[in-house]
């Protein structure tokens, strides 16, 4: 696959996957203050490439990004995921942990959707099933489910230009996108195998993934380091930037060396 990428610095590297509807510029402002110091690489998920319109599962995304860090040469990393970025991060991290250094989650759970998850996302996730790209009533409706009310009334400028990149996403992608996710098993129960350091950040205004998921992922995970950012919703690194990048910072400065 012709894998979007943003790759910039030297030294221990740093993997970062995006979440639905998002795309690896949303770590734009991470890739830009860490490759100081760190590789530091954004990706784009099955839904950034020619693979978009074809039906794939989370699994897939484990193996691509298995792929990717052959492909580039990282023998380890400190994996990061944000929403269904994380759902891979959490499932490659129990399959391949001699390969991780440390695990991020941004905005994500462990936990599967519910009934009652499943039938909401459905009506609005399912008729994408077509041709075009997706409508303005789908957007203006997944507006408030990544961003928090805090940034639609401060960060007006940065959440249309999402809306104009969105307004030109295949309907269909968005659906195989969705269904890699709706069906995820709960693998809470397999968290005490994650023996990596840990940090979990989220938007304490999260509408997307309540913060509750957060603090269950805590205490599930031996010495896992748990965040809430004020005034944020689920999309953190785009709303809250530098509070990220100071969280990340204190996160990667106490880590061995990898």
């Amino acid at each position: 696959m012709n894998t979007p990428l943003l790759d910039r610095g030297t030294g221990p590297a740093i993997l970062l996957a995006h979440g639905t509807l998002m795309d690896h510029t949303m770590f734009r402002h991470q890739v830009n203050f860490l490759s100081s110091k760190f590789r530091t690489i954004a990706y784009g998920l099955r839904a950034a490439t020619a693979e978009a319109e074809h039906p794939y599962s989370n699994q897939d995304l484990v193996s691509d990004c298995l792929a990717l860090m052959n492909d580039l040469e990282i023998d380890r990393c400190v994996l990061g995921g944000l929403s269904m970025g994380g759902f891979m991060a959490i499932d490659f991290v129990l399959q391949h942990p001699d390969r991780v250094a440390g695990l991020v989650l941004f905005d994500s759970m462990s936990v599967a959707y519910t009934d009652d998850e499943k039938r909401l996302f459905g009506q609005h996730f399912d008729p994408l099933d077509r041709d075009g790209s997706l409508s303005s009533s789908f957007i203006e409706w997944f507006v408030p489910v990544i961003f928090s009310q805090h940034a639609m009334d401060h960060q007006p400028e940065m959440i249309e230009d999402w809306k104009r990149r969105w307004a030109k996403r295949s309907a269909r992608s968005l659906y195989y996108e969705y269904r890699s996710w709706i069906g995820k098993p709960d693998v809470t129960a397999k968290l005490h195998e994650l023996k990596c350091p840990t940090l979990i950040l989220h938007g304490a205004d999260d509408r997307g993934i309540d913060p509750e998921q957060a603090r269950n992922m805590q205490e599930s995970i031996a010495g896992a380091k748990l965040r809430l950012i004020k005034d944020c919703g689920h999309a953190c690194t785009e709303e809250a930037p530098e509070k990220v990048n100071a969280l990340l910072t204190e996160f990667l400065d106490h880590l061995q060396p990898w």
